[in-house]
């Protein structure tokens, strides 16, 4: 089907082929362990081929090398919504290769299928011919019960979704009545008539349109073999199809060098890169509205024809893979460098380099050059050799400020450590190293972001002798009168002055920590990321609310605030406050209902559930 070599032939034909999408659902990170990601591009496919018999567990099948494999499905790079899994098992070895499979339904498919995965199962075009009939031609009765034969043999005896058809002959005029039969059969259970979501697809290495034009409706979409080719030869195979198959359902391929292939030498993937196949075939899938990219071989990413490489098995970083998958789908130098900076916020905490990493992600010109500086260009020469750029854009949602303020406090502690109590830095350091490590690792979800942050953070209060309470209100600052200053000053974690910040007299704000000095009793509240308040400048309301509004009543005016105090604070329709947001004195606002609380207090709204209080210094007219 791919690449012919001496040790796959004909037998491949007969092989068990998977495909695998994997669609990854949009959304915000849930509190499962596995975080949530999106696919580079929904409307686009990014396919790759894996060969199977190079998994870890199914090591010493189909091979004369006593290399190690190294990779398995987990492995696969995120933002791929296709992975084609196939295997040649030669006989007398099917009992070193049923851990694989045993692998593939206990472990690999059930990762896969948590991400949306489809399977499909790729069949050579003969088998569509093995109809058997009684009269001169099949019957539409006799198409429709090989169709079922074909899915229950295929299909649904290994629990898969649909199938793959590989056309790479040139079948007679009479072969292709017979198959455009057992397609249009097919095509009532599997693909995009079938209204099932069980996928159909096609691949073939050529323009031979006869076997596909009567029946390219009943496939998702196209797969074109062209190996060694840059966009020129795209362009023309787009073509070559145009009159049956819509652009956006063609998907080129390229490939890596396999080992020990005595025939063929592609050289796809070789730097520097704006010249490489890789990206000429990437960016005009991107800039074409082709369906998408797909790519032979994955885990030979990077590898080359030299005796090193050709006749051994290496790890591989996967960079080519991870740069196309973020190229043909659309994405940006400018996303890049965010998702990698991103990553490198993270795991610089357990990082041994003293390079300026960030100013070498924002210095680099393309997609592959940003993911090069986190990646390196091989495997083990860079800051990580499993950084997948797709997966990091879905932990950016993901709010970790606050993890990051605790492990940057908790190394100026350890920094000076002689300033401390041993046992209390030890301990301190013991929870630092462990909460990095877990921040560094693949993938986390908000719950456990915040639970490693609540850990660094009793940790480095009880390094001070703070205890931490955590507790949700508000605070009104005193007035200026009271306060005997201006402005209330804020602290930081140390209690320390933070210069040029403070809040202003007499207005609300929320709080969610209490921190008490257990030496002096002096209480703190946390009004912004490592930000507190004394307690002696506030005044702590009794609950969090003003009670819900209601008697809401439609009215057109003014509200005028004075200047008596520098902020007005908001308040929501269910009586919350609005975080850090407050009316500035001396302005005027525009009035579209008033409402009231159980206590009387009258309410005028100046924006979508935004509530302004009357009295003290507020008139409406």
């Amino acid at each position: 089907m791919r690449i012919k070599k001496n040790i796959i032939k004909k037998t491949f034909f007969r092989s068990l082929i998977f495909v695998m999408g994997l669609i990854l659902a949009l959304g915000a990170v849930g509190n499962t362990a596995q975080a949530a990601v999106s696919t580079t591009n929904n409307d686009k496919h990014f396919m790759v081929y894996y060969r199977a018999w190079r998994d870890k567990t199914m090591q010493g099948v189909n091979t004369s090398l006593p290399d190690e494999n190294w990779i398995t499905m987990s492995d696969i790079p995120y933002g791929i919504d296709i992975v084609n899994v196939f295997s040649y098992v030669p006989k007398g070895q099917e009992a070193q290769a049923k851990p694989f499979y045993d692998a593939l339904k206990n472990k690999y498919a059930p990762e896969l299928h948590a991400r949306g995965a489809r399977l499909v199962r790729g069949i050579d075009y003969g088998e569509l011919l093995k109809i058997k009939y009684a009269g001169d031609f099949p019957t539409d009765e006799e198409f429709d019960a090989y169709a079922k034969q074909m899915i229950a043999e295929f299909v649904d005896s290994i629990g898969i979704d649909g199938l793959d058809i590989d056309m790479e002959t040139k079948p007679s005029a009479d072969d292709i009545k017979i198959s455009d039969g057992v397609i249009k059969a097919l095509s009532k259970y599997l693909g995009p008539k079938s209204g099932t979501n069980r996928p159909f697809l096609y691949d073939t290495n050529g323009s031979n349109l006869a076997p596909f034009e009567n029946v390219s409706d009943s496939f998702d979409f196209l797969a074109y073999q062209q190996y060694g080719s840059d966009n020129v030869r795209t362009a023309k195979a787009v073509n070559d199809y145009s009159g049956v198959l819509a652009a956006n359902k063609f998907v080129p391929g390229l490939t890596f060098p396999e080992e020990q292939d005595p025939v063929n030498r592609w050289y796809d993937a070789t730097e520097p890169y704006l010249n490489s196949n890789f990206y000429k075939v990437a960016n005009y899938a991107d800039q074409n509205n082709l369906g998408g990219m797909f790519i032979y071989a994955l885990d030979r990413d990077g590898r080359s024809y030299e005796t090193a490489d050709w006749l051994h098995i290496k790890p591989s970083n996967l960079i080519w893979t991870k740069t196309a998958i973020m190229q043909s789908g659309g994405e940006t130098v400018a996303n890049a460098k965010e998702y990698a900076d991103h990553f490198w916020n993270r795991v610089k905490f357990t990082a041994n380099t003293k390079d300026d990493i960030t100013a070498q992600i924002m210095n680099s010109k393309t997609i592959y050059d940003v993911n090069k500086v986190i990646l390196g260009k091989d495997y083990g020469q860079g800051i990580s050799s499993t950084y997948d750029p797709i997966l990091e854009k879905g932990l950016l949602s993901i709010k970790d400020a606050e993890l990051i303020s605790q492990l940057n406090t908790a190394d100026k502690y350890l920094e000076h450590s002689k300033d401390y109590d041993s046992t209390k830095i030890a301990e301190l350091k013991t929870v630092r190293d462990n909460v990095a490590k877990n921040f560094a690792g693949k993938t986390y979800t908000q719950v456990q972001i915040d639970s490693w942050a609540s850990q660094l953070a009793t940790a480095n209060n009880g390094l001070l002798g703070y205890s931490e309470t955590k507790t949700k209100g508000v605070v009104d600052t005193k007035s200026a009168a009271d306060l005997n200053k201006s402005y209330v000053e804020l602290y930081d974690i140390n209690g320390k002055t933070v210069s040029n910040r403070g809040l202003q007299p007499k207005t609300a704000w929320s709080f969610d920590r209490k921190l008490t000095n257990n030496k002096s009793g002096k209480v703190y509240y946390r009004v912004a990321t490592n930000e507190y308040v004394s307690a002696n400048d506030v005044n702590v309301r009794n609950g969090n609310s003003v009670g819900n509004l209601t008697n809401i009543e439609k009215i057109n005016g003014v509200v005028s605030i004075d200047k008596s105090q520098a902020g007005y604070s908001l308040y929501k329709q269910d009586g919350s406050l609005v975080g850090n947001r407050a009316l500035a004195g001396g302005t005027d606002w525009l009035v579209s209902a008033k409402a009231s609380n159980a206590n009387g207090d009258v309410f005028y709204k100046v924006a979508t559930n935004e509530w302004l209080m009357s009295g003290n210094g507020v008139s409406f007219k």
